[in-house]
């Protein structure tokens, strides 16, 4: 299967006027680096002059680094009942 045909995979739209904003934020996303990633595609649907196909691929990187918020909300649970066991036992 090449990287063309990868189910899911987003690739970042060429030739636009924020073009270097989004190939950073396309490497910052494939290393790892999700703060850098957000923070360059905020800034790339904040800009008036980005292309709807700018906007849209900022858009997708930004849901796909959001937090879960099930995730979040299991992991508030999981210390709130550590703190209540810690308050129970002491």
């Amino acid at each position: 299967m090449t990287e063309a045909q990868k189910p899911g995979a987003i690739y970042p739209p060429a030739g636009g006027p924020n073009e270097e904003q989004v190939v950073a934020c396309t490497r910052a996303f494939i290393v790892g680096d999700y703060g850098q990633a957000r923070k360059l595609a905020d800034g790339v649907l904040a800009r008036g002059q980005a292309t709807q196909e700018e906007k849209s691929y900022a858009g997708e990187v930004v849901s796909r680094i959001k937090m879960d918020p099930l995730a979040l909300g299991i992991g508030v649970a999981c210390i709130g009942l550590f703190f209540l066991i810690l308050a129970l036992t002491l």
